[in-house]
């Protein structure tokens, strides 16, 4: 428990919420319309919270309801902060008492309260993972952490509060062709042609499917999030 601050002229419009930005908003009264979009974003991202609720009063959101662990809890609370016009967050959620350990890799789960950072300009996952872990290589962690908030590595925008996890765990990619595969560095479309067609030359099938993100097809960057067809 406990209240957090945001940034609240953030540059953050990902999931369309200017439009009550401006809205003349009563800090002493209840807000329905701004409770029913947030209720209806931490649905989508579906956080398992019990008893979820939230009360909105001008720029700030008391939350209450029970999370399974403090990663979840705090997921939440970022997720809201981050939006437009949020200055902060009063936690009262709580946490359930007990915690089901993970017992093999597949079932790695983070339950553990991050540390946090507010992203600047120019700030990436790559220099952000090179910052903290001295090795920029485990940016993937830092993203891992911040789902299904951060839907891609490369959305991020000054003034939003990201967790970094204390000690990084880069849970392994899960992938099949009618997925999505984030970008590796060194990642070749062959090499994922091969990987998930065992034929690096359909990756053409991949390029195919992401044209709309690629300038062609040796040109692909860590971080960028790829359809992968199956295959007809």
């Amino acid at each position: 428990m406990g209240v957090f601050s945001f940034l609240k002229d953030k540059a953050n419009d990902a999931l369309g919420f200017l439009h009550l930005k401006d809205k003349d908003a009563d800090a002493n009264t209840p807000d329905p319309e701004r409770r029913a979009k947030y209720m209806e974003i931490i649905k989508n991202y579906n956080l398992p919270i019990t008893n979820f609720d939230i009360a909105v009063y001008g720029d700030k959101l008391v939350v209450t309801g029970e999370a399974p662990n403090a990663a979840i809890k705090q997921k939440v609370v970022l997720g809201l902060g981050n939006l437009p016009s949020i200055s902060e967050v009063d936690d009262q959620m709580t946490v359930a008492a007990a915690v089901v350990v993970p017992t093999t890799p597949a079932e790695i789960v983070e339950v553990e309260e991050a540390d946090l950072y507010t992203v600047t300009s120019g700030d990436t996952l790559w220099d952000l993972s090179k910052k903290f872990y001295n090795e920029p290589g485990k940016y993937m962690a830092i993203f891992e952490a911040n789902r299904p908030m951060l839907s891609d590595p490369n959305h991020l925008f000054p003034g939003m509060v990201i967790r970094v996890p204390k000690t990084p765990v880069i849970k392994p990619q899960v992938v099949e062709p009618g997925g999505e595969y984030v970008v590796q560095y060194g990642d070749t479309l062959w090499a994922l042609a091969e990987r998930f067609y065992k034929n690096g030359a359909k990756y053409t099938m991949i390029y195919e499917a992401n044209t709309d993100k690629m300038p062609d097809a040796n040109t692909i960057n860590p971080g960028q999030v790829l359809r992968i067809p199956i295959l007809a």
